[in-house]
């Protein structure tokens, strides 16, 4: 499941989260204001901003919420379930 680390107050946020429900991708909400753990696992990954979106233990995101399709989610997503799939015979 993926995992969205968030703030109080935060457009980008609120925008992440609204278009991966659009997207029909479940997640659960991490807000640094209800859990001070959120803001010491930012910190220990040298992330300044917020939203971030992890899977697996790894961020998915990978920059910029705002430049974050669907298309490109969901290729990121299936590279952690397929790392080594090329496509080709072996």
């Amino acid at each position: 499941m993926l995992k969205l680390y968030t703030t109080n107050n935060c457009f980008y946020c609120k925008t992440l989260k609204k278009n991966l429900k659009k997207w029909g991708y479940e997640f659960a909400e991490f807000n640094n204001t209800a859990d001070p753990t959120v803001s010491r696992f930012m910190e220990s990954y040298g992330h300044k901003t917020y939203p971030q979106l992890y899977y697996d233990g790894t961020d998915v995101q990978r920059g910029s919420s705002t430049e974050l399709t669907q298309k490109l989610l969901t290729q990121r997503v299936n590279e952690l379930h397929w790392p080594g799939k090329d496509g080709g015979i072996d």
